[in-house]
């Protein structure tokens, strides 16, 4: 390479010669005064000889000029200087846009679209808008290929760049992603030129000619462009820009999501959410399918077809609102499902590409196992039991009321054996996912304070170990008489300073609990997929209530769900249910017990899928946690296109001591349902601690998984998903900028062109070339050389002769 190096750099030096004299006096000199008095003298010298004929004369006279002249010029000191010098090639630096927005897929006006099938030639697609921006800047600047780049690289040297929010050097038009977060133009200009500046001024690099930028204009943060062109304006930098991308008005609809679930039950209703964002379409009826197929776990058989599970019909909402579409469908087979949510093309949409996302589903068989405590068989005890009875399959229930007598045989799920005895040790309770209590009265936990207190920390240790627990409030007990147990401290809610429940006279007065955010409800309250149906129904639909239990306020971290529509304190309206991690279990608090009145105009239509809510909510954490001894924790679960995130992995071994492994494996899911093992590397000084960071490339929504001995398709033991979306900053406006992209060039004293008329820049470099650097100078005389004393001498001696003889001497 060095020799290489070396080569080229021969290649490079030209030498020159040429003729210079040290002592020579100025020209005016010479042809004024010299050169006269020499024929002065030379004539007066002859003049005199009458007996010479006028060719002799002539002769004579003509060898002592000669001869004098000669004799003058080795006064002057001849000599020829060679020069060795570095023909110096400036530089042309070419920064392509690599955002997001150049990933973007669009067909083009049909006279736009001919004109670039005619500059691609018989490589032009039949479908142009098969090829995004940056698709066809690979294909226009491929240096083999472009007039204009080939132009340039007999006389420059060709740098390329890309940038979003930063500037980096590529080798190679691959490297190009349209991956970046943000359009930052005039940022990538000044830092760019601050950059170049400095690497000349070093001799590191050539001296930048000019800049070409390719890009498609949408400048969304950082500096103004025209005011970094003027900068390069003012260092006498051209910048030409050459715009990529239709300039038309954006017609466009953009689908993402959805956010959840990771997983659901089998016979469970998977309810999707996704987000949609429009622009020219506002108004339009649409559609969304989802379709999916079931993968296969054997690697070496093939995948379900894909089929069409379900199909909902929306109004496209205004580009500045968006709205969420809900889509549901209930899967009966286990299993790892690849779902593809789309929307068809609209007529003349811009950029179809993104109406279409996908996610990893898994499917489970396992059953969600439920404990529920109360005292006396209330109202709200029947109806809770015989909903979660009949709910759901995936839902089996074992129920310990402590007011039947002995001969009462306790509710139980069909192929579960009755309690016979409420749990009290670690296994007997850790076999739940979910603990719902009722109005039961401590003292009824323990025939003495120690096991009463032993089981309330049992129960705390539950829920820190990923299990739910529910709390149904009561006159009797709950929460009132749990104060200053470790059962306080599990609340979601802060109890009220004692007495100042008795203060709230409007706790037995008819009221209708009230969301505490209609637009986005919790899960548990969403009792209707349509907003307004469900905001309605809470409002006006559902029967009111009699008695609630007053609480202080939500403690930090607490989402609250519902509040009460008039008593308030200091601290807003009083809150009726609220849910909180507790730290990797969920805790719900109700400070009502009176839902099943709503069976009065509606039956169990809505009081079956509220209970079934509260327990699958309660059950999250034990379900997305399959194993005890495994932790996975993703940074940030919703990230923009191109982010790294840093994945943190807890392994404990059978014992529940950390491993003492050097690495362990997780897998990363695609949106395209492709999987990939990615090693962890152990923190140092951290047994069983394991982290790594992983780049997401690709919008949708990226599944994280631990598997059972780190194989892929076995059980898995952990996930967590990370929804990847293209940054809202390159959506809000995607067409081409043409105004600013011209306003750059004007402002740098550029050239402007589209992309597929690139030759247009080419007189901007026609007369513009590299300069030359001297290497070293060698002078050589000529002037003290033998030969010229004998040249002169030569001449006196001829002309002695021919006097000689004719009779001059």
């Amino acid at each position: 390479m060095i020799a290489t190096a070396l080569q080229q750099i021969s290649d490079s030096i030209e030498s020159n010669q040429e003729l210079i004299w040290l002592d020579a006096p100025p020209a005016w000199i010479i042809g004024l005064v010299l050169i006269p008095l020499l024929i002065a003298v030379v004539w007066w010298s002859y003049k005199r000889q009458r007996d010479l004929s006028r060719g002799q004369r002539r002769v004579l006279a003509g060898l002592r000029l000669l001869a004098l002249i000669l004799a003058l010029l080795a006064v002057f000191r001849p000599a020829i200087q060679t020069t060795r010098v570095l023909k110096e090639r400036s530089e042309v630096h070419i920064l392509i846009d690599d955002s997001a927005s150049m990933d973007r897929n669009e067909p083009y006006p049909e006279a736009m679209r001919n004109e670039i099938r005619e500059a691609l030639g018989p490589d032009a697609p039949e479908d142009l808008g098969s090829l995004s921006r940056l698709d066809l800047v690979r294909r226009f600047l491929d240096t083999g290929r472009n007039t204009l780049l080939k132009g340039i690289g007999k006389e420059f040297d060709l740098r390329f760049y890309r940038f979003a929010d930063r500037v980096d050097p590529i080798q190679d038009m691959d490297e190009l992603q349209g991956k970046g977060s943000s359009t930052r133009i005039g940022d990538a200009l000044d830092l760019h030129l601050v950059q170049s500046s400095g690497r000349s001024d070093d001799g590191s690099s050539g001296r930048l000619e000019a800049v070409i930028l390719v890009s498609d204009g949408r400048n969304n943060e950082g500096l103004i462009p025209r005011e970094s062109a003027d900068r390069y304006r003012n260092q006498q930098i051209p910048v030409h820009v050459l715009a990529v991308g239709d300039p038309s008005s954006e017609r466009n609809l953009t689908l993402s999501g959805p956010s959840g679930p990771q997983q659901v039950l089998r016979n469970e209703e998977a309810v999707f959410e996704l987000d949609v964002t429009a622009t020219g379409y506002e108004g339009r009826e649409a559609e969304l399918i989802l379709s999916g197929f079931r993968k296969s776990s054997d690697e070496n058989e093939r995948d379900e077809p894909e089929l069409v599970l379900n199909s909902t019909s929306f109004v496209v909402p205004s580009g500045s609102k968006g709205s969420k579409i809900t889509i549901t469908h209930t899967f009966t087979e286990p299993g790892d499902y690849i779902l593809t949510f789309q929307v068809p093309p609209l007529p003349g949409e811009t950029n179809p590409k993104d109406n279409v996302t996908r996610r990893y589903l898994r499917v489970n068989s396992n059953t969600i196992r439920v404990l529920f405590l109360d005292e006396q068989p209330r109202w709200s005890y029947r109806y809770l039991i015989k909903g979660l009875l009949r709910v759901d399959k995936s839902i089996v229930v074992q129920a310990w009321l402590f007011d039947a007598g002995r001969n009462f045989i306790q509710e139980a799920s069909e192929g579960l054996p009755p309690l016979t005895s409420l749990p009290r040790t670690k296994a007997e309770l850790f076999q739940y996912d979910v603990i719902l209590i009722g109005d039961v009265h401590p003292s009824l936990l323990g025939q003495d304070p120690e096991s009463r207190q032993k089981w309330l920390e049992l129960l705390k240790e539950f829920v820190e170990h990923g299990g739910g627990l529910g709390l149904i409030a009561g006159e009797g007990a709950m929460p009132e008489l749990y104060r200053e147990t470790p059962l306080e401290d599990l609340l979601p809610v802060v109890i009220d300073v004692f007495g100042d429940g008795l203060l709230a006279q409007d706790q037995y007065r008819t009221f209708r609990p009230q969301l505490e955010n209609p637009g986005a409800p919790h899960p548990i309250v969403k009792l209707s997929q349509h907003l307004d149906q469900n905001r309605l129904l809470w409002e006006r639909g559902l029967p009111g209530m009699n008695w609630y239990y007053p609480v202080l306020r939500a403690k930090a971290g607490a989402t609250v769900l519902l509040r009460h529509p008039e008593s308030e304190n200091k601290y807003g309206r009083r809150v009726l249910a609220a849910i909180a991690p507790h730290p990797q279990g969920r805790v719900a608090f109700f400070a009502f017990d009176e839902a099943w009145r709503w069976r009065r105009f509606y039956g169990e239509k809505y009081l079956d899928p509220y209970w079934r809510r509260v327990v699958r909510a309660l059950a999250e954490s034990k379900l997305r946690r399959l194993d005890d001894r495994v932790r996975l924790v993703v940074e940030r679960n919703q990230v923009d296109l191109g982010a790294r995130v840093k994945v943190h992995l807890t392994l404990l071994d059978e014992d529940f001591n950390p491993v003492l492994t050097g690495k362990a494996r997780i897998h990363l899911r695609k949106p395209n349902g492709k999987t990939s093992a990615l090693e962890l590397t152990r923190i140092k000084g951290q047994p069983g601690e394991f982290e790594a960071l992983i780049e997401l490339d690709e919008a949708g929504v990226f599944s994280v998984l631990y598997y059972r001995g780190g194989v892929a398709g076995d059980r898995p033991l952990a996930r967590e998903d990370v929804i990847v979306q293209i940054p809202e900053l390159e959506l809000a406006h995607p067409s081409m900028n043409e105004a600013g992209l011209r306003e750059i060039a004007e402002h740098a004293e550029g050239r402007f062109a589209h992309l597929h008329e690139s030759a247009q820049l080419w007189p901007a470099f026609e007369d513009r070339g590299g300069g030359q650097k001297i290497v070293d100078r060698e002078t050589r005389q000529i002037w003290d050389q033998a030969w010229t004393v004998f040249l002169i001498l030569g001449l006196l001696s001829l002309e002695w002769i021919l006097r000689k003889r004719w009779n001059l001497i």
